[in-house]
């Protein structure tokens, strides 16, 4: 989704505040930690995250998981190390999980139909939308795709601006930064804060005349002007 836009602090929290569930709240935060697109998450197990109730320290998605895989032979399985508040809330998950104890190759975002099948890219869409309105934000572009983005410029700011690092951590295939560029898209109040903040310059004394004539502008060397 070209069109998606990544979320503010302060809208991600609102944005976690108005989901109805736990298992979406776990979705949303497991996105914008991992960075995984939404086929990619929705494909988590159990035991992908977890060892019994408690949940790894890394977690290791196969390259079969990874959207490209068999088309592109840069995609690679990779490790992402779990940020202790997606550790808490996947602790929480597993021991509230729907049915009892889950199963290691039980979907982490079950749906409640039944047969161990996960929720759907299209259900993950309307709970976040749903809840985007709710919390009263401009959700014209908020869609499952905000949460990748969202890690994406988060981990730019982090990084200094390192976009090899965000390359990597994205897990896009090497040489191909134009992917990672597009994720990057510039949000328009810190470019107009940017532009805010330029440096001061002599302020003109405007409504005043210069004292004496100006001098006449030569015209430059056509060498110069070339």
């Amino acid at each position: 989704m070209a069109g998606a836009r990544a979320l503010s602090h302060p809208e991600s929290d609102a944005l976690i505040g108005a989901l109805r569930c736990d298992r979406d709240r776990l979705l949303v935060l497991a996105g914008q930690h991992l960075g995984l697109r939404i086929s990619e998450l929705l494909s988590l197990t159990v035991g992908m995250v977890a060892n019994g109730l408690t949940p790894r320290s890394e977690i290791t998605i196969p390259r079969r998981n990874f959207k490209g895989s068999k088309r592109y032979r840069g995609i690679h399985g990779r490790t992402i190390p779990t940020h202790s508040d997606l550790r808490s809330a996947l602790a929480f998950w597993l021991a509230n999980f729907p049915g009892g104890q889950p199963a290691p190759n039980q979907f982490l975002f079950p749906s409640r139909k039944g047969s161990n099948q996960p929720i759907g890219p299209r259900q993950a869409w309307c709970a976040i939308k749903t809840a985007a309105l709710a919390a009263g934000l401009d959700a014209s572009r908020i869609s499952t795709h905000s949460l990748r983005k969202t890690f994406a410029r988060e981990l730019y700011e982090l990084s200094g601006h390192d976009i090899r690092a965000c390359q990597v951590c994205l897990g896009h295939a090497d040489g191909d930064l134009r992917s990672t560029v597009r994720y990057l898209e510039p949000d328009a109040k810190r470019c107009a804060d940017l532009v805010r903040s330029l440096p001061s310059r002599l302020t003109p004394a405007m409504g005043t005349r210069s004292q004496g004539p100006l001098p006449t502008a030569q015209a430059e060397p056509a060498a110069l002007t070339s």
